[in-house]
């Protein structure tokens, strides 16, 4: 009956979200990446799905979640450095020019 009443009571849905490290990302975007966590039970909300979803971000590197009782997350991120992004962009049309090269030569 006390389980019942912990996984079913309002008093344990989640209202306040708070997205802390976020610098080029906004927060609605990746609270919004998770589906919807407003109004879940904070205790039966699947800590790790929601990390998977955020990680799957692009510019998301790392992600933890601490639950601030009775009815608040803190999702801490860490964002991917944007030199990563610039190299990945800068090799990406380094590789299409060779690619367009080898196309004239042969």
């Amino acid at each position: 009956l006390i389980i019942c009443f912990l996984l079913l009571s309002p008093i344990f849905a989640i209202k306040n979200i708070e997205v802390i490290g976020n610098k080029t990302v906004t927060s609605n975007y990746i609270i919004s990446s998770t589906d919807t966590l407003y109004g879940e039970n904070i205790l039966r909300m699947n800590k790790f799905n929601v990390i998977d979803k955020i990680n799957s971000l692009p510019s998301i590197e790392e992600t933890n979640i601490k639950r601030k009782w009775p009815d608040s997350l803190v999702i801490i991120v860490k964002e991917k450095e944007v030199i990563t992004h610039i190299a990945c962009y800068v090799l990406s049309l380094c590789q299409v020019r060779i690619f367009q090269s080898l196309i004239r030569i042969l």
